[in-house]
């Protein structure tokens, strides 16, 4: 699993972009973040 600082790192990357500029690549790493960011904080059942 990816780290925070690499989670970090992506959605970093993808600020600086904006959204009009993303290309499917963009959006793939996006989707990795989210899933990710939801295994590192993960909401009380």
């Amino acid at each position: 699993m990816a780290s925070i600082y690499e989670i970090a790192d992506i959605w970093e990357n993808i600020r600086k972009k904006g959204a009009f500029e993303l290309t499917e690549d963009d959006i793939a790493e996006l989707d990795l973040f989210l899933f990710c960011w939801k295994e590192v904080v993960k909401e009380p059942n």
